[in-house]
């Protein structure tokens, strides 16, 4: 894992199961822990706590990383969940 310093910007390959997605975020480290640092979106300023235990493969500081870890991540996450019915229906356009 990369060191990750305070006032770094790192980008989190963020998997959302639900809808078979996978996003990256932009964070700005604000809080460093032992076990975990505190990273907030810039735009929103959304804050997302994230253990260093979680974080091996998916927080870089290079967005193009993140890009093809978030894109494997996807392609993983379509096979996992192909066939399931998440509670979507389906809709003829007239």
């Amino acid at each position: 894992m990369e060191t990750i310093n305070l006032h770094d910007t790192v980008y989190l390959a963020r998997p959302l199961k639900s809808c078979n997605r996978c996003d990256v975020v932009e964070l700005k480290v604000r809080t460093l822990f032992d076990d975990c640092f505190v990273g907030a979106e810039p735009t929103t300023h959304q804050a997302m706590m994230i253990f260093y235990k979680d974080s091996d493969n998916r927080v870089f500081h290079n967005r193009s990383n993140a890009v093809s870890v978030a894109k494997e991540l996807e392609q993983k996450i379509r096979l996992e969940n192909a066939g399931k019915d998440f509670g979507e229906t389906e809709y003829e356009e007239y």
